[in-house]
């Protein structure tokens, strides 16, 4: 490998370091903020460009389809970096959204699709970005986000694994939905009855004062529980003021 020396007049003028699999431009000022050691030609010139945005996306497309996530990810930031166009944004998004999804980066990957798609990010390739929100947000576990997202994308979709994914997708959404909706038991505040309180009075104890009656919603008698301080070792606990069978 070899280096060129540069004059330091401001002058356009180019560091060429020779790399034998990647020869794009790649501007200096984009690499230096993030840190990164690019092996392409780096240059001066600091403007914003798309036709370079779209040079390092195509970088980190390379190392995608290598599964190298993380200088994929890297070659993504300084597309964004260097987009001049909402559209090449967009895209640099839409791209990294993908490998924060890999990484099980799930709330940033949906941020990087929700910014993508408000840039306008190509309607005909807008359907991937919503499935993958989706299965980010099922992740997350925000079943309505998801849903809304795996919905929008089956209005259009064609392609036959993206359909499947958004389907099954969509199913796992109302299913957990449905679980949520479910309350097995709850506990309400009520009048006590004169026996209940009785009951509740004699079983006092120094340690239980603050004790707090609660009346059970969903058992035919409406029979009563209590939360009971059982000091520091147990601390409070939830029980009933009366005999309850097992399985009652």
């Amino acid at each position: 490998m070899r280096a060129a020396k540069v004059s330091s007049k401001r002058e356009p003028h180019c560091r060429v370091v020779i790399n034998p699999r990647i020869k794009n431009d790649v501007a200096e000022s984009g690499a230096q903020v993030l840190g990164l050691r690019i092996p392409v030609p780096l240059c001066e010139n600091s403007r914003k460009s798309d036709v370079l945005a779209a040079k390092f996306r195509e970088i980190g497309n390379e190392f995608w389809r290598s599964k190298a996530c993380l200088d994929a990810n890297n070659y993504y930031n300084l597309a964004l970096f260097h987009s001049q166009s909402n559209m090449e944004k967009a895209l640099a998004l839409g791209n990294r959204s993908c490998v924060l999804y890999y990484l099980e980066c799930y709330q940033e990957s949906v941020n990087d699709v929700t910014t993508a798609l408000k840039l306008g990010f190509p309607s005909e390739k807008s359907d991937r970005l919503h499935v993958r929100a989706g299965q980010c947000l099922l992740h997350l576990g925000r079943f309505v986000e998801a849903s809304k997202h795996f919905s929008q994308a089956l209005q259009s979709l064609t392609e036959p694994g993206l359909r499947r994914l958004a389907a099954d997708g969509l199913v796992k959404c109302k299913a957990e939905q449905a679980v949520a909706s479910k309350v097995a038991w709850r506990c309400e505040r009520g009048d006590p009855t004169a026996s209940v309180r009785q009951a509740y009075d004699s079983s006092l104890t120094a340690t239980s004062t603050g004790s707090t009656l609660l009346l059970s919603a969903n058992t035919e008698s409406g029979a009563s529980v209590r939360l009971f301080d059982a000091g520091p070792a147990k601390g409070w606990t939830l029980e009933t003021t009366r005999n309850v069978r097992p399985g009652a």
